[in-house]
């Protein structure tokens, strides 16, 4: 629309009230300044006259009311925001950004292309540069969760200023979080465009992308750990190719950089190749570095670190009367340890009597005391999801010494019944667990049947799951994990490598669930103030090494549907300082020809 008179704000409008109250003072202002001359007066009839008087004459158009009227008429046309045309509405863009590490992917060896941030980045730019000044940015750095890099709605220099300061460095994750809050965002008033190294695959109808990826071929290391157990002291490392094949080295290396171990791998796309590399027992070493040697795209997951873990042995007591039926599945079991029966502090302890209330804390009972039930040879039924019965099929066993409900306490649960005898049960105290076999070894044929390693092979797992600490202190990124607390603590601190720190609390089996971890490094588990354990966060997934659908391409946003929804553009620099600038300057006139005119 044009050649009509279009109004920016009604409302200033009432600054033209200005103009009669100026004609108003002036109708009753001093005309003529006093001025003292020589006379003779004759005094007469005494008058009471006032000499100068406010009585309402004729305007005179004298140079300070114009002034004043011009300064009132500037300040009027500030306010209303008079133009002819149409104002463009602002436009408002919300640009994603791609904060995953693969944006830094590069070729390797003499090939001169940036990466593909360095492209996107400069992209940007100059998008942004093209942006009016009443235009508005919001720029939203990708992850699990999407953050707010700057906005909503600021300026594109200040956008601009804030993606010259950003790296992306972020592990594996979908773009659909960030998509949806770019789209709620923008509302139906803005634009919406991602910046990455390909286009997202499935992104809604109207989305823009900037995309400047170049696919190429990457390898990495997958996954890392540090295992100590009967089999010995060893890294494994699994390591992936994407694109082609490629030959690697991988290098173990000690705290002060010395190389322990290296070895040889062709991974290729499809058939990752795994790496066993024995240590020696002995070893100092508390930490290690595993890194892939020769030239790569994205170098992010070349080099990871792990910590080694704490061995977790399980100590046995067993009763004379069952310890060689005992021992003898001990003995297929790695990382148990059978002592004595009156050893002090046995994680596990197996007895020919009933377990007493008063026993020590910290350690599982399993009292095997038979019952007056008669010998029975099925069908059982077993409790659902126990792990004590995990896998356990007691199919032909002849099941002696059952003990019937009514002589249980009433807390006790059953774990394993035959019609109406119990076999197995169970009472919780606190975090400690006592389980009775109800059972005559002399008769039963329990010892003799297959299903008798298999219970012991699940009692033994589950107490060893019960033992303090951290069940895996090496933890890819983006995985959740768990700590189980000493005896008689309820909650520990979780610190991360930047300082920050969480309080976990345990739940009734002592067991604290850590939540998904995103920085990488070594996080602190302290128990009121003091160093307990040590978890490793590794920036691993073969994911974020995947360039072989990197592509460079751009694809337009779709235009605004609400307009109406969205400022307008605001005045020209002109049309906001030239009426301030001429009612300064009239009201400085109008004060000095005011001065003026009253001598």
């Amino acid at each position: 629309m044009s050649g009509i008179l279009l109004i920016g704000n009604a409302w200033g409008l009432l600054g033209l009230a200005a103009l009669p109250a100026i004609l108003a003072i002036h109708l009753f202002r001093r005309r003529f300044a006093p001025k003292p001359v020589s006379a003779l007066f004759l005094f007469g009839e005494r008058r009471q006259t006032v000499v100068s008087g406010r009585n309402r004459e004729p305007v005179r158009l004298q140079c300070s009311l114009w002034c004043e009227l011009a300064c009132a008429l500037a300040m009027t046309w500030w306010l209303v925001d008079p133009h002819l045309s149409d104002r463009e509405h602002a436009r408002q863009l919300v640009v994603v950004l791609d904060s995953r590490a693969r944006m830094l992917a590069r070729p390797i060896a003499a090939d001169p292309r940036p990466s593909a941030w360095e492209a996107v980045a400069h992209a940007l730019d100059e998008r942004l540069a093209e942006l009016a000044d009443g235009d508005r940015v919001t720029v939203i750095a990708s992850g699990s969760p999407p953050r707010l890099l700057i906005g909503p709605g600021a300026a594109p220099a200040d956008a601009r200023k804030a993606l010259a300061g950003f790296l992306p460095q972020g592990m594996y994750h979908e773009l659909d979080e960030s998509l949806a809050l770019a789209t709620e965002l923008a509302g139906g008033s803005g634009q919406v465009l991602v910046a990455s190294d390909r286009v997202p695959e499935h992104t809604p109808l109207g989305i823009g992308c900037i995309a400047r990826g170049t696919a190429l071929p990457t390898s990495g290391i997958a996954e890392a750990r540090w295992l100590d157990d009967h089999e010995g002291l060893r890294v494994v490392a699994r390591i992936y190719a994407h694109g082609s094949a490629s030959r690697r080295t991988l290098e173990v290396r000690g705290a002060q950089g010395a190389v322990l171990a290296r070895r040889e791998l062709e991974p290729a796309p499809g058939r990752d190749a795994a790496a066993v590399i024995a240590l020696p027992r002995a070893s100092p070493e508390d930490q290690l570095t595993l890194a892939l040697v020769g030239p790569d795209a994205l170098p992010v997951d070349d080099v990871v670190s792990v910590i080694r873990p704490r061995r977790r042995v399980v100590r046995v007591a067993s009763a004379a009367m069952i310890a060689p039926a005992v021992e003898r599945v001990l003995a297929g079991i790695p990382d148990v340890e059978a002592v004595a029966e009156k050893a002090p502090s046995p994680h596990l302890r197996i007895v020919d009597r009933a377990a007493p209330d008063d026993a020590p804390a910290g350690i599982w009972q399993v009292a095997v005391a038979p019952g007056r039930g008669a010998p029975v040879l099925g069908p059982f039924l077993a409790r659902r999801g126990h792990p004590l019965l995990a896998e356990v099929d007691f199919t032909g066993v002849l099941w002696a010494g059952g003990a019937r409900a009514s002589d249980l306490a009433v807390d006790t649960a059953v774990l394993l019944a035959a019609g109406d005898a119990v076999l197995v049960s169970e009472r919780r105290r606190g975090r400690d667990r006592l389980i009775a076999l109800h059972l005559d070894p002399s008769v039963s044929s329990l010892r003799n049947h297959p299903s008798w390693p298999s219970l012991i092979a699940n009692l033994v797992s589950a107490r060893r799951s019960a033992l303090s600490g951290v069940a895996q202190p090496n933890v890819t990124a983006g995985r959740q994990s768990s700590a189980m607390l000493p005896a008689g603590v309820a909650a520990v601190t979780l610190v991360s490598p930047d300082g920050r720190d969480a309080l976990l609390r345990a739940d009734g089996d002592g067991q604290a669930v850590i939540p998904p971890l995103v920085q990488a490094g070594i996080h602190r588990l302290e128990i009121a103030g003091e160093p307990w354990e040590r978890l490793n966060i590794q920036a691993l997934d073969p994911r974020l090494g995947d360039l072989v659908d990197a592509s460079s391409q751009s694809r337009e946003p779709a235009d605004p549907v609400d307009l109406a929804g969205s400022a307008e553009r605001r005045r020209s620099p002109l049309a906001l300082i030239l009426p301030l600038v001429i009612a300064a300057a009239m009201g400085m006139f109008a004060w000095m020809a005011f001065k003026k005119e009253e001598g």
